[in-house]
Parts: C-alpha cells; sequence; structure tokens
C-alpha cells in the first residue's frame, strides 16, 4: 500500500498529512496487534527465564522492569486491537495520518523505497539543446 494523498509543504515532513480510509488501515492496524502480541510473548519467556535464575541474575529489579515491559506491550497490543475493529467499522471514513503514523504502521515502504513514475507520452514534447 502506497500513500494515497498527502497533504503539506515539501520539506515540512512534520506537517505532512496522508489520507487513508478505514477499511485501508485496519488490516495495517491488525497486523501490528499481531506484532505485539509476538513481543508481548517473548517479553513473557523471558520473564519465565528471569525467574527461573537461568541467563539473567533473577534480580527484583529485573524481574519488575519485566512485569512493565510485559504490562506497557499488552497495553499497547489491546489498544491496536480496539483500534482495528473500530477502523474496520468506521469504513470508508477518510482519517489523516502523520508520517509516525505510516512508520508505526508499517505503511512507509512507499516513501523509503519508491517506485519509479512513468510519465505519459506527452514528456516527449520537451526538447533539449541537443534535439535543435
Amino acid at each position: 500500500m502506497a500513500f494515497t494523498y498527502m497533504q503539506g509543504e515539501r520539506g515540512e515532513r512534520n506537517g505532512w498529512l496522508f489520507h487513508y480510509v478505514g477499511e485501508e488501515l485496519s488490516p495495517r492496524a491488525k497486523v501490528k496487534a499481531m506484532a505485539l502480541l509476538d513481543d508481548e510473548r517473548s517479553i513473557e519467556r523471558a520473564l519465565t527465564t528471569c525467574l527461573s535464575g537461568a541467563a539473567y541474575s533473577g534480580r527484583e529489579e529485573d524481574i519488575s522492569r519485566f512485569r512493565k515491559r510485559l504490562r506497557e506491550k499488552g497495553e499497547e497490543r489491546e489498544r491496536c486491537e480496539l483500534l482495528a475493529r473500530e477502523l474496520a467499522r468506521a469504513g470508508e471514513r477518510v482519517f489523516s495520518l502523520a508520517l509516525g503514523d505510516l512508520v508505526y504502521f508499517g505503511m512507509d515502504e512507499a516513501i523509503s523505497d519508491p517506485a519509479t513514475v512513468v510519465v505519459s507520452g506527452e514528456s516527449s514534447t520537451f526538447q533539449t539543446d541537443d534535439d535543435e
């Protein structure tokens, strides 16, 4: 999915807005929620390892740090799942996303790696000094 419309001045990317409809954004939010679930499971495994005393010190501050990360990641995943459901319900409603939103949902590939734009035959009317 490439960005569909950009509003803003060139070179002022903090002010750029990209417009998408809810049904385009919902699958991206679902994919992000699944990635967050994978992260959450990785943290759970690390916490279990820490509690068993292997590979980590098992110190209380390590355990509390893992628990905090686990709670934060779970909350972020739940928000993302809720967002995916709400975006699916929104259907054709248009949402404006900032550049950071595109990056968060993995939608920045067209910006990072733009496809070659093919110009119609009208460009052949341009002449260079060599053409004369």
